[in-house]
């Protein structure tokens, strides 16, 4: 058995709920699975669908690194 799913934890970034998605789509380009879908009171992590290649994979964390990165920055 296994999971094309991951969990992502983004307290430390501040951004929660609505913010935290557009901030997603708007800067990484990613359009994740809000954690509300699945735990009402959770508004600080996405499910990320793993059910690509590994390549597609390596690109979407790059992205969400390189966004990340720049809010940091800034």
């Amino acid at each position: 058995q296994g999971t094309y799913l991951m969990w992502l934890d983004f307290t430390e970034t501040g951004l929660r709920g609505t913010e935290l998605k557009e901030f997603l789509v708007r800067e990484a380009k990613l359009d994740l699975s809000d954690g509300k879908e699945f735990d009402p009171a959770n508004d600080t992590h996405m499910r990320m669908n793993l059910g690509c290649t590994f390549a597609t994979a390596k690109e979407a964390m790059r992205r969400l690194k390189t966004a990340i990165d720049k809010r940091n920055a800034g």
